[in-house]
């Protein structure tokens, strides 16, 4: 399988300054398999508290 790159600039949408919220997508940085290819997200400088 082949891995393919992609690149982002995150745009959130559903920021609520009021109740300081925002709607997010959070990954582990698992493989996943999609038809024909192996998605890997890299998460190189995410901020991720323990």
């Amino acid at each position: 399988m082949t891995i393919q790159l992609r690149a982002a600039t995150p745009r959130p949408t559903s920021f609520d300054p009021d109740a300081r919220t925002i709607e997010a997508i959070v990954s582990t940085g698992a493989d996943t398999v999609r038809p024909g290819f192996i998605e890997r997200l890299d998460l190189t400088g995410a901020d991720i508290p323990a």
